[in-house]
């Protein structure tokens, strides 16, 4: 089932807010879909790899039962229908008529375990019934299809020529699109930079007691990699001062235990 996009389309990219606002829209609508890890794998470092590692791995096994499912739904096609009761069926082979290979035929001997557990799974095979996938699991192709259109909606007015560049048939299509956007719009300068080192600072100045600390700190970790992958030197720390200050009351001094001076 295709994933929903946002009720209210996201403000329009453009340069000066890619790595601000349109990153934020973008983030906050894989986060609800848990494909964060998309944008990670395209822009930068991952604050949280075991979470996106986790959540790359749960899409690709929804696509693979997702592709056994759809199997098991064709295969119902071979079925015989019976036009006088309206049915279809499957017709039975017997025991004597099923097909068995020579290697079959003969039970392997117990020194080869491997050969045993084979063979037990050949005669004690039992059909399964798939469960219903619950809300909020999507698949890679799901995942990748979503990004795909909302940077479709969003790039649309000022960079609809480098949404053309990417076929929505590729399986790749959301990270493809997003990191051509990325190529197009964050292209070494001394203006991109800029406006980098300004979105960081934005950001980073907007810490208050209010803050969301899980959200603020993801975001902030994404845009030091953007002025990293830009080659935007980082402010070297300050020096500590190394100015003693002489005391204004003499200062106890513990020499052992029980020994004050």
């Amino acid at each position: 089932m295709p994933i929903s996009q946002p009720t209210k389309a996201p403000p329009p990219i453009t340069a000066a807010t890619w790595h601000s606002t349109n990153a934020n829209d973008i983030l906050r609508f894989l986060v609800s879909i848990q494909g964060v890890f998309l944008y990670c794998k395209v822009l930068g470092v991952d604050p949280n790899p075991d979470a996106s590692t986790a959540q790359e791995e749960e899409a690709m096994s929804v696509d693979v039962i997702t592709r056994r499912q759809r199997k098991e739904f064709l295969a119902q096609e071979r079925l015989v229908f019976d036009e006088s009761i309206g049915s279809a069926f499957k017709a039975e082979v017997s025991q004597a008529e099923e097909p068995v290979e020579p290697a079959e035929r003969q039970a392997p001997s117990e020194s080869t375990p491997d050969a045993v557990r084979k063979c037990r799974a050949r005669i004690a095979r039992t059909a399964i019934k798939y469960s219903k996938a619950p809300s909020g699991v999507y698949g890679m192709q799901e995942l990748q299809m979503a990004l795909y259109e909302l940077l479709c909606t969003m790039a649309a007015p000022n960079y609809s020529s480098t949404v053309g560049g990417v076929s929505p048939t590729s399986p790749t299509c959301g990270t493809d699109l997003l990191r051509l956007l990325n190529a197009a719009i964050s292209p070494t300068g001394s203006v991109t930079n800029k406006n980098a080192k300004r979105a960081y600072d934005t950001h980073k100045d907007s810490f208050t007691d209010k803050t969301n600390f899980m959200t603020w700190w993801p975001m902030l970790l994404i845009l030091q990699a953007t002025k990293f992958n830009l080659g935007i030197p980082t402010a070297p720390a300050s020096t500590p001062s190394t100015t003693r200050v002489r005391p204004s009351s003499p200062t106890l001094v513990l020499t052992s235990v029980g020994d004050w001076k």
